[in-house]
């Protein structure tokens, strides 16, 4: 067998067992299911300057995307949309995954003061999805999402 037929056979197979490996090591990206059964692919934002900049400056989230604010520990939040281009639904969330309040947040436009969004609650989770994505999956409060953290 030629040095070149061995690279394309191993290129096949990597590209065959490498993700069937990975699926079963349990290394999928991070997601939420909804409790209507979809499936939010989601960023995580988890260190201080990740929950910082959050969505700043992304002028698009695509559909059942999202970003997941992780807090060290479950506490009161508070969110603003300064720099933030998307219309977003902003989540809060507590450790047992039910869903406290949500709030609709449009961008601040520029030089204004922009509107607190805080959770109605200690929270451990904040998910930002795109506006309306709550009421189009019949979210509220009460409602148990699944979250899949690898």
């Amino acid at each position: 067998m030629t040095r070149k037929l061995k690279n394309i056979i191993l290129s096949v197979l990597s590209v065959l067992i490498i993700p069937i490996i990975l699926s079963a090591c349990g290394t999928q990206a991070p997601r939420a299911i909804l409790p209507d059964g979809t499936e939010i692919q989601l960023e995580l934002a988890i260190t201080p300057e990740e929950r910082q900049r959050g969505l700043m400056f992304r002028k698009e989230l695509a559909e059942n995307s999202g970003v997941l604010f992780i807090q060290e520990k479950p506490m009161n939040a508070g969110f603003w949309m300064k720099n933030t281009l998307i219309p977003l639904d902003i989540i809060f969330i507590d450790e047992n995954n039910k869903i406290v309040n949500i709030e609709p947040a449009v961008p601040c436009p520029p030089d204004t003061e922009c509107p607190l969004y805080k959770s109605a609650s200690e929270v451990l989770y904040i998910l930002e999805l795109n506006l309306n994505t709550s009421k189009k999956h019949n979210l509220q409060p009460g409602s148990k999402l699944e979250l899949l953290i690898p």
